[in-house]
């Protein structure tokens, strides 16, 4: 089943999905920052920020009004949607 996704939740759909793809590539940076061993105060703190910014961004997945979302599903791709669209 496919519904029409509207403009803003493409754009809302990309911009989490580009936000997913961020918080992969720091959690990365923290995994070699730490086997390097440096800078341990700062990496905690990096740590913290993107742990506190995964857990908003899971809230956000878990809860939209109105959209019958399920715990656990994951955004739509904004590319997909936009083919399916066609």
């Amino acid at each position: 089943m496919h519904r029409h996704l509207t403009p803003r939740a493409l754009k809302r759909a990309q911009w989490l999905t580009d936000l997913t793809a961020a918080l992969a590539e720091a959690e990365l940076l923290l995994i070699m920052l730490e086997s390097g061993g440096e800078l341990p105060r700062e990496t905690v703190r990096l740590r913290q920020r993107v742990q506190a910014v995964r857990s908003e961004l899971d809230l956000l997945n878990r809860v939209m009004l109105g959209e019958g979302r399920v715990v656990g599903s994951t955004w739509p791709n904004a590319e997909q949607a936009r083919v399916a669209e066609r």
